[in-house]
């Protein structure tokens, strides 16, 4: 498979990880998350095959714009996945950037 051979290239660095999960432990996200913020707030996947995945930036690390691009056949992905576990947080953080843009437009008005 294209992707387990693609994978051996990145998967010594720091935050990489390959995991093996059932797809239902995780939820699908915007790659435009991904690249909101500073530093990230949860782990972030790419789905390489069912039930497998790999983590392409751990919880505190710096975010990258260029991170999917090292990914080759992913650097046009749009979608992203995190662990279920961690919804309630990206949805606090989605709330948090929404009411920021908010408060920006009534600031401009």
């Amino acid at each position: 498979m294209k992707n387990e051979q693609s994978i051996k290239i990145y998967v010594d660095r720091k935050s990489e990880q390959i995991i093996r999960a059932d797809d239902s432990e995780f939820s699908i996200i915007k790659t435009s998350t991904f690249l909101s913020g500073n530093h990230s707030i949860f782990d972030h996947y790419l789905k390489l095959a069912p039930g497998k995945y790999v983590r392409i930036l751990q919880r505190g690390e710096d975010l990258n714009p260029n991170k999917l691009k090292e990914h080759g056949e992913f650097k046009n992905t749009e979608h992203l996945y995190i662990k279920n576990e961690d919804r309630r947080l990206y949805l606090r953080f989605i709330n948090l950037v929404l009411s920021n843009s908010i408060l920006k437009v009534v600031k401009c008005i």
